[in-house]
């Protein structure tokens, strides 16, 4: 009768090895064990199964609980992961020091994929993420603004022959134009942080 409840008892008791569980039973050969519930005895594996069911203790998932689990599940897009790519390339080319040309071309590469991502459908999907990608465009396009505005204003102070107010206006333009960029290296990060989670 031991040897019976034994049997029966073992294969119920499972202990948890880093990647999944270890099952025992009894029989004529002696006490055996495997981690692979395909190799469990048949008989012992109806036993567990009908088990697990009666005692699993799983809670019914509210409709936000699975909305959220839907969304975790969801891969990033290959649009968002190039988009945050272009974002971190734009914002590492800004950090090294880029030339106002240079800068309104690597804006463009840029701004073609994140329009890429956000105008998808599966943008939707990832709203945080949609979020902080258009702020970083929209933070990097203002600075080009300002990177225009400045040389236009230059350009017209120059050539009334007033150099100071040029210079003035450069470097009023050059520091909104490094504001802008440093809100848009924020927006970027947080955007590398989503698709990295």
């Amino acid at each position: 009768m031991k040897k019976v409840v034994f049997g029966l008892m073992a294969v119920f008791f499972t202990s948890s090895v880093c990647f999944g569980e270890i099952f025992f039973w009894e029989d004529k050969s002696g006490i055996n064990s495997t981690e692979d519930i395909s190799k469990l005895p048949p008989k012992f594996r109806a036993k567990y199964e009908k088990y697990m069911r009666e005692h699993s203790k799983t809670e019914p998932k509210t409709a936000d609980k699975a909305k959220s689990e839907n969304i975790a599940d969801k891969a990033i897009p290959d649009s968002a992961v190039s988009a945050v790519k272009a974002l971190k390339k734009l914002q590492a080319k800004c950090q090294a020091g880029i030339n106002h040309p240079d800068f309104t071309s690597a804006l463009g590469d840029t701004k073609f994929e994140v329009n890429m991502f956000v105008q998808g459908k599966s943008s939707n999907d990832f709203p945080e993420l949609k979020k902080s990608v258009t702020e970083a465009m929209a933070h990097y396009e203002k600075a080009g603004v300002y990177l225009d505005t400045g040389a236009q204003y230059q350009k017209t102070y120059i050539s009334a022959g007033d150099y100071t107010s040029a210079l003035k206006m450069k470097d009023l333009h050059d520091d909104m134009f490094r504001l802008e960029i440093s809100r848009a290296s924020k927006e970027v990060d947080k955007s590398f942080s989503e698709i990295n989670k």
